[in-house]
Parts: C-alpha cells; structure tokens; sequence
C-alpha cells in the first residue's frame, strides 16, 4: 500500500446467510399458480373439443398469457392448428379437397374488433 492513503474496509453483506421458516411467500404463490404444462394441457384439449373455429389468446384468459402463448406457438409449430396472425390461430379439418380454410367474414369480423374495414381491389369489384 502506498503510503499516505486511507485504508478503507468495506463492509460486506453475508448472502449465505438461509431465510427463515416463514420467509417463503414467493413460494406459496408459485405453489398456488398453475403449472405450465397442466395450462399446456388444458389448451390443447380446449383445441380439441373446440373443433373446426379461430383461436385467440382471449379465449384462454383463465390461464396464465405465457403458457398459452407458448401452447399455441407449439402447437402451431407441430401442425395441429395454423397461425393467421399475431395471436389469432386456425384449427382446420380434413376434407376431400386437404384441410379446410377459415371463413373470411369470421377472419373480418374479427379484424373489425380492433379498426373499421370496408373492402377495396378486386373484393370490392366482386361485391358489385
């Protein structure tokens, strides 16, 4: 040490130091949530029952948001449902002519939940 500085000690905090017995809230809490994969499990049966319908996360709001997010993202990954847009999903059936579509006043009507829409191009031309 060179001389003419002070030496200064720092205090340091002990963090081995094991919570008490009634120190564990956090986990109470955890204990009371629902695990991911049984919110896993409940949407994909959901899906199932559901049959041939749009999906959005709203439909799933019992359960926690990032375990159906992460569901649905699965699922769509695996196939089983398809991905329209950013938390709308398609559960399709198979039909002699391969698996089936969304109905566009559905996919419409849903979209007009958020902004007003009016048809332009060739759908509107169509409608004359």
């Amino acid at each position: 040490m060179r001389q003419g500085t002070a030496c200064q000690v720092l205090k340091q905090k002990n963090l081995t130091i094991l919570p008490s017995e009634g120190d564990n809230q956090g986990m109470e809490r955890a204990r009371r949530e629902p695990d991911s994969r049984r919110a896993a499990e409940t949407v994909r049966r959901r899906i199932d029952r559901g049959g041939e319908r749009l999906w959005r996360l709203e439909d799933f709001r019992d359960l926690p948001f990032t375990a159906v997010a992460q569901a649905l993202s699965r699922l769509a990954r695996a196939g089983e449902i398809e991905r329209l847009s950013k938390g709308v999903y398609y559960r399709s059936r198979p039909t002699a002519f391969g698996r089936s579509r969304p109905n566009p006043s559905a996919i419409r009507q849903l979209a007009a939940r958020e902004q007003k829409l009016f048809p332009s191009g060739i759908a509107a031309a169509n409608l004359l």
